[in-house]
């Protein structure tokens, strides 16, 4: 069985490998031949350590038909390079069959334990002091179908946190900002952690992850924001007694939390506590894409140009 057979992830593959494995198919196009009639398919292979451009000379529009993006394929051919980047010339490409993939393959992890960031988080929730706030915390985290996707989730399809366990890192990041804000200004904690928490919790369902990670129907249509105060409402409607004043402080927070309309944002931050989880969303993310491009360069003294930044990053001198 090919489930059994040694994998080669994407990051180790080097020109002049044979190639026989399972991929997710991430992107394909039809290219006509400049000197011949016809069309040619390339596409984008990914597996949880990268992707790899790969082409198929022949047979394509048939092919084109038969896969689709975001589905596991089964892929032969050799691993060669084009203008400087490995690139797989494919004799085969089809539709993977039960038992040729593990879906474990294809989904990059982090290195944060997710469960154990969700009983910090409760332990979090244990110090609110607020009774209608910690209720509902309560309510929502106990639930086990969101408990479930909570530990799983990722925290974008892209640009950061884009893996499983990505959701819960992010937020648990975006909570110790805003205690340490609670710490240094006058503001109101509760609310704050509070917000903070379920900032992204739209991303449960504005998400799929199976064997790529991809948006829901409903998450292109409505986005984690709306989806987000949508649940945020749900759980509150179950509560006997919740204050309507608080109801709507902590919306704000939540429809707020992109800071600006052209980042999505259906409001901007017009409370203390609207402006610091916004700021404290922004610096984990910002934070995350240096971090990453850095270690993606390697190198010391100047990376190379990075096209997520739009700039270099200076990465010190060997004598420094």
């Amino acid at each position: 069985m090919h489930s059994f057979m040694k994998r080669t992830y994407i990051k180790d593959l080097q020109p002049g490998t044979r190639v026989a494995g399972s991929f997710v198919l991430r992107g394909k196009q039809l290219d006509s031949f400049v000197s011949k009639e016809g069309s040619y398919l390339t596409c984008q292979l990914g597996d949880k350590t990268g992707e790899i451009k790969a082409i198929l000379w022949d047979g394509g529009p048939q092919v084109y038909s038969q896969v689709e993006e975001g589905s596991p394929v089964w892929a032969e051919g050799q691993v060669g390079a084009y203008r400087g980047s490995p690139q797989i010339v494919l004799d085969t490409l089809r539709k993977a069959l039960d038992g040729e993939y593990d879906p474990g393959d294809f989904l990059p992890t982090g290195k944060v334990d997710p469960e154990a960031v969700f009983e910090q988080l409760k332990e979090v929730v244990a110090t609110i002091g607020n009774p209608h706030l910690q209720r509902l915390l309560r309510h929502i985290l106990g639930n086990e179908e969101v408990a479930t996707a909570f530990v799983q989730a990722p925290g974008a399809k892209g640009m950061h946190h884009a893996y499983l366990g990505g959701l819960i890192e992010h937020t648990w990041n975006v909570v110790r900002i805003c205690e340490q804000m609670a710490r240094i200004y006058p503001l109101d904690r509760d609310l704050l952690l509070t917000g903070a928490i379920l900032h992204d919790m739209g991303k449960l369902h504005e998400y799929v992850w199976d064997v790529a990670i991809d948006m829901s129907d409903e998450g292109r249509l409505l986005g984690h924001i709306v989806m987000a105060d949508g649940m945020l409402c749900r759980a509150i409607d179950d509560l006997e007694g919740f204050p309507a004043e608080l109801k709507l402080r902590l919306r704000h927070l939540l429809v707020s939390h992109h800071g600006q309309y052209e980042w999505g944002s259906p409001r901007r931050p017009k409370t203390p506590e609207a402006c610091v989880l916004h700021q404290a969303d922004l610096m984990d993310a910002e934070v995350f894409k240096f971090v990453a491009a850095a270690k993606r360069s390697g190198t010391k003294g100047w990376s190379p140009y990075d096209r997520t930044l739009n700039r270099m990053l200076y990465l010190g001198r060997e004598d420094g």
